[in-house]
């Protein structure tokens, strides 16, 4: 089982030692290890799709010996869920980051669509996206995709309930959320398939922001503010 990587490592995947300390512990060696490993499946997804993620493929990314995979990931559909809960962590504290950098005045609904379509862009999401395109036929990748689209629901209800009060009370606000994700998800992943095209997906998600915004009443979604 992995580890909580995060817990020991920040985002240089290489690590640095604490000199103070000395040698890392074999919880810190593991955890750096892993994640080696778990962002080299994500780099390969990205660059040649699920098909061609192979351990082997993955082992050459990461720079490992083999029997370091086979020690903490002994099979595909290990990483794979490995993977899956690496990507929900962080996709979860990027967004959380993006939004409390902002200040008061500026967290708004928009600035929350901002961010979410921001990072339907970045290589977090193209891996999943790719996870998702095999889960149709491989249980593995499905297994992971139907945990990361519950995490997704249940996460972004929580931001909203805390961070904006007032729209948690809109009746179906479950439902505005979840066509949201929809609509940006696919728009994002068309985007991936047609080339040099980001201006127009761009202004896609600008008319869309604007008709959802409008749809669900100006007045309160101006007056919507971050709590924190």
């Amino acid at each position: 089982m992995a580890l909580d990587i995060d817990k020991f490592v920040d985002s240089d995947v290489s690590g640095r030692v604490d000199k103070r300390r000395g040698r890392r512990s074999q919880p810190e060696r593991t955890a750096v290890m892993q994640k080696r490993l778990l962002e080299a499946t994500v780099e390969s997804l990205v660059d040649v799709g699920w098909a061609r993620t192979t351990l082997p493929e993955v082992v050459k990314r990461a720079g490992v010996a083999r029997g370091a995979q086979v020690h903490h990931f002994p099979t595909k559909s290990s990483l794979i869920q490995a993977v899956g809960k690496h990507l929900i962590s962080t996709s979860r504290r990027d967004f959380e980051s993006y939004f409390q950098s902002l200040a008061p005045d500026e967290k708004s609904i928009q600035s929350a669509l901002d961010g979410l379509w921001s990072m339907l862009k970045t290589p977090t999401w193209i891996a999943i996206m790719e996870l998702g395109i095999a889960s149709r036929t491989e249980e593995s990748a499905s297994a992971v995709i139907v945990d990361f689209i519950k995490n997704v629901d249940e996460n972004i209800m929580e931001f909203v309930k805390l961070n904006f009060g007032e729209l948690g009370k809109i009746d179906e606000v479950e439902m505005v959320l979840k066509v949201v994700i929809a609509f940006l998800s696919g728009l994002a992943l068309e985007r991936t398939i047609v080339a040099n095209e980001d201006d127009k997906y761009d202004r896609v998600y600008k008319f869309f922001k604007s008709a959802l915004i409008s749809g669900m009443g100006s007045n309160l979604i101006e007056n919507t503010k971050g709590e924190k």
